[in-house]
């Protein structure tokens, strides 16, 4: 009597958990492609400005 109660919880814990792993896991794919490309591209900016620099 008392442990069905106790599942039930635990089931729906373990469900809200593996939502929020999944929503965090989906926003990490989604985010990290743009940050990479974005931090090649500053970069590529500071290698450009550094280049001037230097053949000035």
């Amino acid at each position: 009597m008392v442990c069905t109660p106790l599942k039930q919880t635990n089931i729906t814990s373990l469900r809200i958990f593996t939502l929020e792993y999944m929503f965090l896991e989906t926003l990490y794919r989604k985010l990290l492609p743009y940050l990479f490309t974005y931090y090649f591209y500053i970069q590529a900016t500071c290698d450009l400005i550094q280049n001037k620099l230097y053949c000035v």
